[in-house]
């Protein structure tokens, strides 16, 4: 794509991918979602550029070059610019490539197609005789463009698409109760009793649709999948057997072997399907907030010994006592993709009368994708 104009403003996202070249003299880029823009041919007098979500550019600029890197995005700059200003959070990267510019030339051009003289940088970069020369001038907005691609210009104005949230991976601190503010379980059921430091399980959520439901783009509602595995390690040691009336755990002098067992953990994974209210905060920081229902359904579960020996662990799965779904409540509020999150599920852990009738919940700390 070729371009001429004196101001441009380039939006990108969804993994589209854009190829410019050309003269601009004040450029604004925004690129989200695992795009790419490739600029280096662009000739550009200022420039502002944001990435965020994994996204990538290569931009250059003679003048102003403002640079500001989100999430895993990478920025790859050419030249030396008058001014530069760089920002860029922990995990994305801004690179000043070796490769060597003619930012004369650039200038050069640039002189010939805008009114922008007065700069001091003009007259420290080109010749005075050029300057004073006939120049054309380009309107602004004024845009020629041959070939095709992926190009979506967008008005100041105009709010960037709302795009969920969903999509994170994160650690859990899994327990469960007979209330949501209880952790309590009731009588005869002490040997289930949760050591709630140690169960700590995992959430991925890999798969993400959005939809808006404003004209501003900052709420919608938001569903997709996610993996939730649960681990409930017992304070009780002892072997996990089965019975008509549910899971007990028998004591280890009642176990026919030559080892004592360390530690008696229950677990469980889950395939979830979420349906959530989301709403975006426009601020500097971006705060995401979403509340909503959540159904899972059990992949597998399992019960593991780990003994206090060389031989292999004793593991079993498919427990008939754990109810095979779950529905519940779940939020989550998100401050620059690091957030945390609390699911309280109604649905009892136990099937009727195979075991305590106790609600699991997850509580954990995120990070968006």
């Amino acid at each position: 794509m070729l371009i001429f104009c004196n101001k441009l403003e380039i939006n990108i996202d969804n993994a589209s991918n854009l190829i410019i070249k050309g003269l601009v003299k004040d450029l604004k880029i925004t690129a989200n979602e695992s795009s790419f823009i490739n600029a280096a041919d662009l000739s550009v007098w200022n420039l502002i550029s944001t990435t965020d979500r994994a996204a990538k550019i290569n931009v250059k600029a003679v003048n102003q070059l403002n640079l500001l890197a989100r999430g895993t995005s990478i920025i790859n700059y050419f030249g030396k610019p008058k001014n530069i200003n760089i920002q860029k959070s922990a995990a994305s990267d801004i690179i000043s490539s070796k490769k060597k510019i003619d930012v004369k030339n650039d200038s050069l051009k640039l002189v010939k197609y805008f009114t922008i003289i007065n700069d001091q940088t003009f007259n420290d970069t080109v010749n005075h005789e050029i300057v004073e020369a006939e120049t054309t001038k380009v309107k602004d907005e004024d845009i020629i463009m041959f070939g095709s691609g992926n190009y979506n210009r967008k008005s100041k104005d105009k709010n960037e698409k709302f795009r969920g949230n969903w999509l994170s991976f994160g650690v859990l601190y899994t327990n469960y109760g007979q209330s949501p503010l209880s952790f309590s379980l009731p009588n005869n059921y002490d040997y289930l009793s949760i050591n709630f430091n140690k169960s700590i399980g995992f959430q991925f959520n890999f798969l993400q649709i959005s939809l808006s439901l404003s004209n501003k783009e900052n709420w919608g509602l938001v569903t997709g999948l996610g993996l939730q595995w649960v681990n409930y390690i017992l304070e009780t040691t002892g072997n996990v057997v089965e019975y008509d009336d549910g899971i007990h755990i028998e004591p280890d002098d009642n176990i026919i072997i030559a080892v004592n067992i360390e530690q008696t953990k229950l677990s469980a994974s889950y395939l979830e399907i979420p349906l959530l209210l989301e709403l975006k905060t426009k601020s500097k920081h971006k705060i995401d907030m979403s509340f909503g229902l959540v159904y899972g359904f059990q992949l597998f579960n399992y019960y593991k010994l780990k003994l206090t020996s060389e031989i292999v662990n004793d593991k079993e799965f498919n427990l008939a006592s754990f109810n095979k779904s779950k529905t519940g409540l779940i939020f989550k509020i998100d401050i620059n993709h690091i957030g945390c999150m609390v699911q309280y599920n109604f649905s009892n852990l136990f099937k009727p009368n195979k075991g305590p009738v106790v609600n699991p919940v997850e509580i954990g700390l995120i990070f968006s994708i």
